[in-house]
């Protein structure tokens, strides 16, 4: 699917900076082999002119680029679901795929459902991201799951404005404010 989409050079240079920001390496490009089995596999070429084929790359790092042509390639209107989708990522770019998300959600008209026990996703949403997210949580004298948006909770304006959102999820004050 990216071998596809980045037979246009500039959606391909998108491609490259997205990765040279989620790489430690300078990503100067990326290349597409063919394997033994006829298959077309993703290599990154560094500035120095190293080559890695995606064999080598670290799981987060699939999963990464994995999440972002899922995104991209998602039909108009739809539906996408992802669970914990800062597994394997370095926690300093847990931004980069935040970032990514609101922004072709917003661009694309898809709508992303997203599962998380990460303070730091949670500290990376834009304001309005984090004020749409949906806290789920059981609470005592109530029957099964509680689901409210963050920004129906009450005070969580007024809250949220002294207090990192991370904050406010690791103290429990989320599940209290239900």
């Amino acid at each position: 699917m990216l071998w596809s989409l980045c037979q246009d050079k500039k959606v391909r240079q998108e491609w490259v900076d997205w990765l040279s920001e989620l790489l430690a390496p300078d990503l100067a490009d990326i290349d597409f082999i063919e394997t033994e089995l006829g298959d077309v596999m993703l290599t990154l070429v560094e500035e120095d002119g190293t080559r890695t084929s995606a064999r080598s790359l670290s799981d987060g790092t699939l999963r990464f680029l994995g999440m972002l042509v899922a995104l991209r390639t998602a039909s108009p209107g739809s539906l996408v679901m992802m669970e914990e989708p800062e597994t394997g990522l370095h926690p300093q770019r847990v931004h980069l795929l935040v970032e990514y998300m609101e922004a072709v959600t917003k661009e694309r008209g898809i709508q992303v459902i997203t599962t998380t026990h990460s303070p730091q996703l949670l500290q990376s949403l834009s304001p309005e991201g984090l004020r749409n997210a949906v806290l789920c949580a059981r609470v005592p004298d109530h029957p099964g799951t509680v689901l409210r948006r963050l920004g129906d909770l009450p005070h969580f304006d007024e809250v949220s404005t002294r207090s990192r959102i991370d904050h406010l999820f690791t103290t429990g004050w989320l599940e209290r404010a239900l």
